[in-house]
């Protein structure tokens, strides 16, 4: 067991082990009886990322993420998996949709390939390119949602699997 008093001119760590005492000065703090802070508190929490995973149909509008940001804080989102752009076979497409520029008009998001994952917000009309993975950092507070680039869902099918990490500041 570790005691800390404090006096206006400083700090003394009070060792019952042996009875003896450590100065610390004005602007340190003792961290686990070893290392000394400089700010002058003891900053025992820990922020961690919050981490969901998720399934992004690719037949739906757009899939609530559950997260909300605030500005300066980063989203790191990874997407994998394959789906169908529409009823053929041959329109297997990973997250990234169709890399080779085909159907721009059918984008709801310009900057980004048709048929792939792009991201949004409930609270402004601002989208981006997620694809394969992207870091965001939000400009404005609001709930992410990931959807799929493209204005006709009719016939597509599968699902991508997405891990979105919220880095709060």
């Amino acid at each position: 067991m570790v005691a800390i008093g404090a006096a206006i001119g400083g700090y003394a760590l009070l060792r019952p082990d042996d009875g003896g005492t450590t100065d610390v000065a004005d602007d340190q703090s003792v961290v686990d009886d070893q290392s000394v802070v400089d700010d002058g508190f003891v900053d025992d929490e820990v922020i961690e990322p919050l981490t969901v995973d998720l399934n992004v149909p690719m037949y739906a509008d757009w899939t609530d993420t559950g997260l909300w940001c605030e500005p300066g804080e980063v989203f790191e989102i990874t997407v994998t998996g394959t789906a169908w752009h529409d009823a053929s076979a041959e329109s297997l497409v990973g997250p990234d949709g169709l890399t080779a520029g085909e159907h721009p008009e059918a984008r709801v998001y310009a900057d980004a390939n048709t048929a792939s994952v792009i991201g949004g917000f409930d609270s402004i009309p601002e989208m981006f390119p997620v694809g394969s993975g992207t870091t965001y950092t939000c400009h404005a507070g609001g709930q992410l949602y990931l959807g799929i680039n493209d204005t006709n869902l009719d016939g597509n099918s599968g699902e991508f699997q997405a891990t979105v990490t919220l880095w709060e500041g």
